[in-house]
Formats: C-alpha cells, structure tokens, sequence
C-alpha cells in the first residue's frame, strides 16, 4: 500500500514553475531539490540511487511553519525526508532505512551569500590557512565506527576570519558540528582580488578517520 501511495505523489505535484534546483551528493545517493518561484512553497525532492542510477522517490513537499516532512517506501527501502527553511537558506535531512536498519543520513545546507562575497576563481585568488584548529572525534561516532568527510562552505572575510559556515555535505552522530566548531576557529590570509583583500565564500573538506589520524583536516 505505501509503495502505491508513493507511485500517486509522483503524478499529484502540481505543474508549477521553478526557479532553481539544488543538489546534493553522498557516497550512495544524490538529492535533487527543485525549488518553487516567488509566491509559492512547493518544492519538489527526487532521491536517485547514484550505483544503478535509479529513481528511488521522487515527491512534492510544501513547507508549513518554516518545515516539510515525508516518509516514502520504495521496496525494502524506508526514505525519510525533511526540509527546514531558515533565514537565507534551505537545509535538508535525508534518513535511508532497510528493514529499521539506518544505511545512510546526510545532512545539507544551502544558502545566498552575502552580495559582496565571491567565489575563488580567475582574478581571485583563495585564501591560505594560518591558524588551523583540528575537530574533535565524538565518541559516539567512534563507536559506531562512523568516519568520512565532511564538507562546509565558508564565509571568510577581508581579514582572514570565518564569519559563516554552512554544511554541504554532512555526516551523523556529531561530526557535521565538530567540523563546523572547529572551521570556525580557523583564520586565513585573506582570499585577494587585483592585489586587495576581499570577502569569498570557499569549500573545505574535514576528514574523519578511524586509524589515529582522524582530527586530520584540510
């Protein structure tokens, strides 16, 4: 019944008009979030299975109260999905089960920079790190033997300081916030444009490991 239930969504989202599509990647799993235009709060969410390239879900969510949640099925498969509005940005967490079995959550974050800050790229040059401050492993991340990485875009200003980090590609049991704390610790010489300093927004990858070197990070 639920598997049908799914198959209905499919053709129930409304034929509305979009303005942007935003994605996002784990090792098993991409999801695409196609956000509505102005004057509207449909979104529509696909998750795509990246090994066999196929469509596991694929369903309309219109936020209520800032927030969208929905439980699909797709054979063995119990996807979660829930999306958060929050200031200037959209967050989505996304839960993969088998039999109540967790197989994988990712959490991501998307937001509109600041309208002065740049990317890194052509005449503007990226930032270098001077003070590095390397995160913490929780321990129950340790337990559950969780490791990876994770992946934060950084609002760094024209002297070099972390002013916002948003998380990209997340992972659970606390590692997605030990990388942001410590990020956030981290000063730079500042990104540069023709020779003067100016505000960039810029990727960084955290590294977790489980072999003695996992506060690594780059």
């Amino acid at each position: 019944m639920r598997r049908l239930f799914v198959v209905a969504l499919l053709f129930v989202v409304p034929a509305l008009s979009f303005a942007e599509a935003l994605e996002s990647r784990s090792p098993q799993h991409v999801t695409t979030i196609i956000e509505p235009v102005a004057g509207s709060n449909e979104y529509i969410v696909t998750v795509t299975h990246i090994a066999t390239g196929r469509r596991l879900a694929q369903v309309g969510m219109a936020l209520k109260n800032e927030a969208a949640e929905a439980s699909l099925q797709d054979a063995d498969l119990t996807l979660r999905i829930r999306l958060t509005k929050f200031g200037n940005g959209l967050a989505a967490r996304l839960v993969v089960e088998r039999g109540g079995v967790m197989v994988e959550t990712v959490d991501s974050q998307w937001r509109s920079g600041p309208p002065n800050a740049l990317r890194v790229g052509g005449d503007v040059k990226a930032p270098v790190v001077i003070t590095r401050v390397n995160p913490l492993f929780p321990d129950e991340a340790r337990q559950a033997r969780i490791a990876g990485i994770v992946i934060l875009e950084v609002l760094i200003d024209t002297t070099g300081i972390v002013k916002d980090a948003t998380v990209l590609k997340g992972l659970p049991y606390g590692l997605s916030e030990a990388a942001m704390e410590a990020v956030r610790q981290w000063t730079f010489v500042p990104a540069t444009k023709n020779g003067e300093p100016v505000e960039v927004l810029f990727n960084l990858t955290v590294n977790f490991r489980l072999d003695g070197k996992s506060r690594e990070a780059h």
